[in-house]
């Protein structure tokens, strides 16, 4: 299986593996991120299109915001899966699994037009933040919801509550 290029967040390298015919498409605020160079220490993300059925047999964790559902993890008779939802539209946007011993990302995502053409968006917010997150409990790290700016070659973060300016 050959890799279709990676992403690097913090110094951490993730390898894409695109399963399907459709191309990928991302945010525009990975374009810093993203390359083409597959390292050989980078955790892998394999991109499968559709969803998958499978029989949900515990809720453990609903994430939202006010009433709008963003992600939740369930057990399932095939592991624990993360199911991540549209943050505006509610619907099922990505069905995810992690591996931590493999330190492995499996993200099943459905198909949509985009600029006349048909791709796959596997890191549509709110999964990105979400694998972020995943990795800050297996490292030593902080994450924090923040913008930031580079103003004469200084790096400057503004951090505050969400939606509030």
């Amino acid at each position: 299986m050959k890799p279709n290029g990676s992403i690097c967040v913090a110094g951490y390298n993730f390898t894409l593996y695109n399963q399907s015919v459709c191309g990928l498409i991302f945010e525009t605020g990975f374009e810093d991120f993203l390359s083409l160079e597959t390292p050989d220490d980078a955790r892998k993300v394999y991109i499968h299109e559709g969803f998958i059925s499978f029989e949900i047999i515990k809720n453990c964790y609903q994430a939202k915001n006010n009433e709008q559902l963003l992600w939740e993890i369930v057990d399932t008779e095939n592991g624990r899966w993360f199911l991540v939802y549209h943050p505006e539209h509610s619907h099922l946007q990505q069905q995810a699994q992690y591996n931590d011993q493999e330190k492995t990302w499996t993200i099943y995502c459905q198909r949509q037009a985009h600029q006349k053409e048909e791709v796959l968006h596997p890191l549509a917010y709110p999964m990105a933040p979400l694998m972020w997150y995943v990795l800050t409990t297996e490292e030593q790290l902080l994450l924090i919801h923040a913008s930031g700016i580079i103003e004469s070659g200084k790096g400057r973060i503004f951090a505050g509550f969400s939606g509030v300016g």
